[in-house]
């Protein structure tokens, strides 16, 4: 009636109905390279070959899908950066653990070999100023960060990083308080000299007791051990400062 009273206009108080907006989910930056082409480990089927080394290493189903497969690893390294590795003749399939940091871009990549290899692990950076680090897009820096030595074992304790080499110079960038878990090798020298410049560099590190048959944090839990129990056994046994250089002393005698 309104309407008709005025002429046939819409008054100032009709209601115009408007469509619903959709907004789909934005595909992430690190899909959108070469790697977005792979597939996913939680794509492949029970009995592929790269779908079983990651179930019977224990790898959480909730990494399954951040793990990739590539059937020609060389030329998957080729597809990200144009001549990267000259000769690919003897090309081989690996899984791809990626590197990603905060923004979601892909900043390198670890191919693990699944068969027999002379490499077990080849790490190629796309970012020549990124750190060498795996984890960067999860890890929370509020909290403690522990500092593990590979991917693999990051991913079965709560906000982990793992380092991909011996240089930990890129968590410069970071404001954090980090603990470095290292592997639980005494009697490797240069483990003892990392040890020791991490402690020298006022960071916390985690020794693991007397007693530790595992080598790292993976074998634990292939063991038997829950992850629970890993990690309270990392929190009881950390150690910093003066305190850290005595349990060092100890530590390396065993």
């Amino acid at each position: 009636m309104e309407r008709f009273k005025d002429g046939g206009r819409k008054s100032a108080n009709t209601t115009v109905k408007t469509k619903t907006e959709f907004r789909f989910k934005k595909k992430a930056n690190y899909l959108k390279t070469p790697l977005g082409k792979l597939k996913k480990i939680s794509q492949l089927p029970e009995g592929h070959s790269a779908k079983q080394y990651v179930v019977n290493r224990g790898i959480p189903s909730k990494y399954h899908y951040k793990l990739f497969y590539a059937p020609k690893f060389y030329e998957f390294v080729n597809q990200c950066e144009e001549g990267k590795i000259p000769d690919i003749k003897k090309d081989e399939p690996r899984i791809i653990i990626p590197f990603i940091d905060k923004q979601d871009n892909l900043i390198g990549f670890q191919g693990r070999a699944i068969g027999e290899s002379k490499l077990k692990y080849v790490t190629i950076m796309l970012d020549s100023q990124a750190p060498k680090i795996f984890g960067l897009d999860t890890v929370d820096l509020r909290k403690p960060v522990y500092v593990v030595e590979g991917p693999i074992d990051s991913m079965f304790i709560d906000n982990a990083i793992a380092m991909a080499g011996a240089d930990v110079s890129g968590l410069d960038s970071f404001s954090a308080e980090f603990v470095f878990v290292y592997d639980n090798e005494p009697r490797s020298k240069e483990i003892i000299k990392r040890i020791e410049k991490t402690i020298d560099q006022k960071h916390s590190i985690a020794l693991f007791p007397s007693g530790t048959k595992e080598k790292d944090i993976n074998d634990m839990v292939l063991s038997g051990k829950c992850v629970d129990e890993i990690q309270r056994i990392i929190s009881s046994n950390t150690f910093k400062g003066l305190s850290a250089k005595a349990k060092l002393s100890e530590w390396r005698k065993v």
